[in-house]
């Protein structure tokens, strides 16, 4: 079998690959199997998250219901014990290990998101926000977004990031608020990040040296090349923006300003996903994201016109993650994170979107222009927010409830590294103790899969590529230890 070690696995993988066997019988629980390009086989434990890259032999020996005895004795059953693919009655080398615990101890951040306007001037066709025009009515009161800072800046948890939403028709306001945040930071005891996202139309040189000047990191719309970018992002007069958004990331790229690129996959780019992430790519991004449309705002009202199924943005998923693997690229936030996770990495963590032990209206929160507190930036209408009644809280927003996994889950091999998915997207605010399963469940299937066969195994399996660095991989065979080395 063949297998990855991440430098800086949770905790109870890092007990896991020291684990002494236990010196009795052991039997192979259900694994789900995955053939491989090569003729190997990936079997995977949906109550471990444990997973291996076998030949048709240990695939043979790995059959629901086989036994193993002398343990201690088989470097093969031992590591296989490790993977968390063998049992000892009903119990697992991760035992009673909190995992979700322990995911949730990797995310040691506080987010501040602010919508400084109400308005915007695009009009994209899949907006969540609605299409009202910006005015100075629309505007965030200053002293409730100064309010909002400070609170945030008071948080407990190390690093602090103060997220100030659409920047495209909110100046004065966001600069304001940039240099005030960074004074108050001043007095900090922990880190303190600034974002801003913007569409890009009105980010001229002077705003970007500001934001250079403020170290802020810049998330820009850019939904692939003009022809479908422009078919959704276009002003009142029908223009695109794509040109627009272009020159502001060429703006950052020389001025060093940090950029992390959103796509939203809807009607327009849906069957384009290799131009997709060709596009952003080619932007040289720090971060890139792939984000499903949501059936809010204008896309609700469009859903027939303007959105996707599930099994549509699966498609996408995967045709994207094979077309960055193919280009030596990066993968999307989503697939990155997935992948990390199923390698047992730290990082996969560090932010807990996607899952149900995400920080939404607990250590996320979003402040409307109107004053109306919400859990999330994607889920701001629908009734779901909080409008305090007198001075500003940042209050716990949603139900325990929601944060367990739908019965629907059970025995999906990839529980482990999805999470459950989204808290809130299967909600539409009829019922709020609830969990319910995330639309994007197929889409999440497929990623974990392709991701497996194209990202994962192959490492395993000894091919440079999108896994590397200090990961450890390891292979054993029957009863004989073959290698085990570091690259």
């Amino acid at each position: 079998m063949w297998w990855l070690e991440p430098p800086n696995a949770l905790p109870a993988w890092q007990r896991a690959t020291t684990a002494v066997a236990p010196d009795r019988e052991l039997r192979v629980p259900p694994l789900s199997r995955f053939p491989l390009p090569g003729g190997q086989v990936a079997l995977v434990d949906s109550d471990t998250g444990g997973w291996c890259v076998t030949d048709d032999v240990e695939a043979g020996l790995l059959t629901e219901g086989r036994r193993f005895s002398n343990a201690i004795g088989s470097a093969w059953t031992t590591q296989a014990w490790r993977r968390g693919l063998l049992r000892d009655g009903d119990r697992h080398v991760l035992g009673d290990a909190d995992l979700a615990g322990e995911a949730a101890a990797c995310r040691d951040t506080y987010g501040l998101v602010l919508l400084l306007n109400g308005g915007c001037n695009l009009v994209c066709t899949y907006c969540y926000l609605g299409h009202e025009t910006p005015s100075k009515k629309r505007m965030i009161d200053l002293s409730l977004a100064e309010e909002a800072i400070r609170s945030a800046l008071q948080r407990p948890e190390e690093q602090i990031i103060v997220d100030l939403g659409e920047i495209a028709v909110s100046n004065p306001h966001w600069r304001h608020l940039a240099t005030y945040t960074r004074e108050v930071a001043a007095s900090s005891p922990g880190e303190v990040r600034l974002t801003v996202q913007t569409n890009g139309t009105t980010l001229d040189q002077s705003s970007v040296d500001f934001l250079a000047q403020h170290e802020v990191t810049v998330g820009l719309s850019l939904d692939g090349p003009a022809r479908h970018h422009d078919r959704a992002r276009m002003f009142r007069t029908g223009a695109g923006s794509h040109e627009l958004a272009v020159r502001a990331l060429e703006r950052c790229a020389k001025t060093g300003v940090s950029t992390h690129l959103i796509a939203t996959v809807a009607r327009h780019n849906v069957a384009v996903p290799e131009l997709v992430v060709g596009e952003l790519l080619s932007h040289r991004p720090g971060s890139y994201l792939l984000k499903p449309v949501l059936a809010h705002g204008e896309a609700a009202t469009a859903w027939d016109r303007e959105g996707v199924t599930s099994d549509e943005y699966a498609s996408f998923m995967e045709r994207a993650i094979r077309a960055a693997v193919e280009s030596g690229g990066a993968l999307d936030q989503s697939a990155a994170k997935f992948a990390q996770r199923l390698l047992g990495e730290r990082r996969g963590w560090a932010d807990g979107c996607t899952s149900r032990q995400c920080g939404s209206g607990r250590s996320l929160h979003v402040v409307a222009s109107d004053g109306e507190v919400f859990a999330c930036p994607r889920f701001v209408t629908g009734g779901t927010g909080f409008r305090p009644p007198g001075r500003l809280s940042l209050p716990l927003l949603l139900a325990d409830s929601l944060r367990a996994v739908p019965e629907s889950c059970a025995g999906c091999p990839w529980l482990r590294s999805c999470g459950g998915g989204c808290t809130l997207s299967g909600h539409d605010g009829t019922r709020g103790t609830v969990p319910l399963p995330d639309p994007q469940c197929t889409a999440y299937q497929v990623m974990h899969e392709v991701l497996l066969r194209q990202v994962i195994a192959p490492a395993a399996l000894g091919a440079d590529g999108l896994v590397n660095g200090r990961v450890k991989r390891c292979s054993v065979r029957p009863d004989h230890l073959i290698e085990s080395e570091s690259r």
